[in-house]
């Protein structure tokens, strides 16, 4: 049995430039920048929670994080973009959260609260 290569009817040529077309809009700084998505970590350890989210160009008068029932909210917001994201972060020790933009950087630490973990229940 041989193989047959694929062919779509539409010029390599056309599809080469289309890839280009394509890649340099997705690329360009206007809709990188538009786009209400921005790189973020998110890590757990037994003790915390860990957030890292890049907003560049955001100044801390134009970020807020609020957390309520479980959920913490961030909402950047200037005259060039806009950025929302929740995350559910259920037993939090609220009073001993650490916030700081460095460098474009948004590091959120939210101690984990010792009467919310886990516990496993036997089956009778």
């Amino acid at each position: 049995m041989s193989l047959v290569k694929y062919n779509s009817g539409i010029p390599t040529e056309f599809i080469s430039l289309f890839d280009v077309f394509r890649d340099d809009f997705w690329k360009s700084p206007e809709i990188q920048f538009s786009r209400n998505w921005r790189p973020t970590d998110v890590n757990e350890n037994e003790k915390e929670y860990n957030i890292e989210i890049e907003l560049p160009r955001f100044k801390k008068n134009e970020i807020q994080v609020e957390v309520t029932k479980g959920i913490l909210k961030v909402t950047a917001k200037n005259t060039r973009s806009s950025y929302i994201r929740e995350f559910s972060l259920p037993f939090v020790e609220l009073d001993k959260t650490d916030v700081k933009l460095e460098d474009g950087v948004l590091k959120i630490v939210v101690p984990k609260n010792a009467n919310g973990q886990t516990k496993y229940l036997d089956i009778k």
